[in-house]
């Protein structure tokens, strides 16, 4: 599912990428806690979006950050303020 929705952001932001070179990014993601994580967008049960928070150091913000690397919500769901939770749950 989650590959399904990084293929669609892919397509549409013009990125090229093999299904390969990515599940082999997801596998080293979710391998290891430090990087980051990657989280599947749901309304109800149903998956519409997901979200990769990346961690990082800065000296700017005095260590541990976090950045959103991707962010990806259906064109169905769009414009009912689910960004912004996503965007919320991520700042938290």
């Amino acid at each position: 599912v989650l590959l399904k929705y990084i293929n669609k952001l892919y397509i549409h932001d013009n990125i090229r990428s093999t299904d390969d070179e990515i599940t082999a990014s997801l596998l080293k993601l979710m391998s290891n806690d430090n990087f980051g994580e990657a989280v599947l967008i749901l309304n109800e049960n149903t998956p519409i979006g997901y979200m990769i928070i990346a961690s990082a150091f800065s000296v700017e913000f005095n260590g541990e950050t976090a950045f959103i690397d991707e962010l990806y919500i259906d064109e169905n769901y769009r414009n009912a303020g689910i960004g912004k939770l996503a965007l919320n749950y991520a700042e938290k």
